[in-house]
């Protein structure tokens, strides 16, 4: 983790797992200090911090909670819950995707597509989006797991649709902008980066620029329903 730094989306403020700064070496030896541990459930979802907090989701008793906890000592500062199965399928099951935080909101994606938008500091719901009811989704085989992606005003998501396989969402509202069509089933998140192309996700592998016309696509092959790599720049 990076020190005294935000980590506010998967993989971090990079998309790519990497941090800056060095690891000193009695860490690197030993490993870190354990200063708290938290029970937050079972579940795939990895943590992300913002302003001295730091989230995550995990599933209980067939109840998802998103958990916003001191980063510094554990402490619950609050908790938001839903129902969802735990679904476990070749794992224990509980939710795959990790809540992002941007600009005061935290968004969070649960297994079957319950895409939500919340106050990062009072946790108040602002708003709800189905993947399936109201983007037409089509559930993955290990449900739905890739992270959303803000860019701007727009939060970028996968619903694995027909009418838009990666779709654009008002990050404030939650209502659809525009989608990109003709993508297989796939967990993976999106990932920005640099260019005049701004996002790519793969199974297919595909590039799309923000006009969200597909500049290319190259088939990945899998013995799966889909591939969980996650794309590189």
């Amino acid at each position: 983790m990076a020190w005294g730094s935000t980590w506010s989306s998967y993989l971090g403020p990079n998309g790519n797992g990497t941090a800056t700064g060095k690891i000193p070496l009695s860490i690197q030896k030993e490993g870190p200090k354990i200063l708290w541990k938290a029970n937050v459930g079972k579940g795939c979802s990895s943590f992300t911090i913002a302003a001295g907090r730091a989230y995550t989701v995990g599933n209980r008793d067939e109840t998802d909670t998103l958990w916003c906890l001191d980063a510094k000592t554990g402490e619950i500062l609050w908790k938001k819950t839903y129902s969802e199965k735990l679904a476990p399928k070749f794992y224990d099951g509980g939710p795959g995707a990790t809540p992002i935080v941007e600009e005061g909101l935290v968004y969070n994606l649960s297994k079957s597509g319950r895409l939500s938008c919340y106050d990062a500091q009072s946790g108040d719901e602002k708003w709800v989006t189905e993947f399936k009811d109201d983007l037409s989704g089509n559930m993955p085989t290990w449900g739905f797991s890739s992270s959303p992606v803000v860019y701007g005003d727009v939060l970028l998501c996968l619903p694995c649709s027909k009418k838009g396989a990666l779709v654009a969402l008002n990050k404030k509202t939650g209502k659809l902008l525009s989608g990109v069509r003709q993508m297989l089933l796939d967990p993976a998140t999106p990932h920005l980066f640099s260019t005049n192309i701004k996002a790519k996700m793969q199974q297919s592998f595909f590039m799309v620029a923000l006009s969200w016309a597909t500049i290319f696509q190259v088939r990945v092959k899998s013995s799966f329903s889909m591939v969980g790599g996650l794309p590189m720049m």
